[in-house]
């Protein structure tokens, strides 16, 4: 282990002494078995390392379950998006016996219960690990579409979205994104979030940036293609609210111009 290394292992090992000695001494008793080291990055991990919260030795592991988002040791999403999938198609399958199968449930129904049952478990947390195309979150949705809609799997994708109202769920997990980027940028300067993303950003001026929140400039890049750069330089966003009915109106935007041009591009829909 190198030396910086050891002195960060030190100094958590205090933080857990700190945690024991205050149980100690209010009498309550910690459990052991939910809580688990992880060491992140992509180098494996020392071997024989021991981290102690008061008498046990807690153990070391590839993932940790926070918050109902598996972190793993690469900081990579595909476990917990496998299982969100999963759990999707399930409640999905519910909802579809709910009445949507025999016609009973109106269409504003099962858009209520696609949304509270079905939608919300494919967004949450996507403010952090939503990067990407994620073809298998829109799959689901354009599914959920066809049934809502009674039509068969060979109706386009952009016919289901334009029926419904919908947006893609890219344009969704973006907006949430950019108003998570927002509640960042309004907190103090000494609070932690606020901290891992200023060196975030830092090391974007880096030939070749390590994986962070900001990797790849994503964030920044949207907010500039969606006309909001402005925001990134100056990070003077507005209020939450009016921010996020910019942000709301800018992906709106960005959305029906693309629609309009899948449309164009399908002969047969002329």
């Amino acid at each position: 282990m190198t030396a910086c290394f050891m002195q960060m292992i030190l100094c958590y090992q205090k933080m857990l002494d700190i945690i024991a000695a205050y149980a100690k001494k209010w009498r309550f008793e910690l459990n052991p078995k939910k809580s688990e080291v992880v060491v992140f990055g992509t180098r494996s991990p020392p071997r024989n390392l021991k981290m102690k919260l008061g008498q046990h030795t807690l153990k070391t592991v590839k993932q940790y379950k926070y918050l109902g988002i598996e972190l793993t040791r690469t900081l990579r999403w595909h476990v917990y998006i496998r299982r969100i999938l999963e759990k999707a198609r399930r409640n999905m399958t519910h909802v579809w016996a709910m009445g949507i199968r025999g016609g009973f449930a109106s269409v504003k129904t099962a858009e209520m219960l696609w949304k509270a049952l079905v939608r919300s478990v494919l967004e949450y947390g996507c403010e952090i690990w939503g990067e990407g195309a994620f073809s298998d979150l829109e799959k689901i949705q354009i599914e959920m579409g066809r049934k809502i809609l009674r039509c068969n799997s060979t109706l386009i994708n952009e016919v289901v979205l334009g029926e419904l109202g919908w947006e893609t769920m890219k344009a969704r997990i973006d907006e949430m994104r950019l108003r998570y980027w927002a509640k960042i940028v309004r907190m103090q300067e000494h609070r932690i979030p606020k901290i891992v993303y200023r060196q975030s950003k830092t090391r974007l001026e880096m030939e070749d940036p390590p994986p962070t929140w900001c990797k790849k400039k994503y964030t920044r890049d949207l907010l500039y293609r969606i006309g909001l750069g402005e925001y990134w330089e100056t990070e003077e966003v507005p209020p939450e609210d009016e921010w996020a009915k910019i942000v709301r109106e800018k992906i709106h935007t960005r959305e029906e111009e693309e629609w309009r041009q899948e449309m164009k591009d399908h002969s047969k829909l002329h």
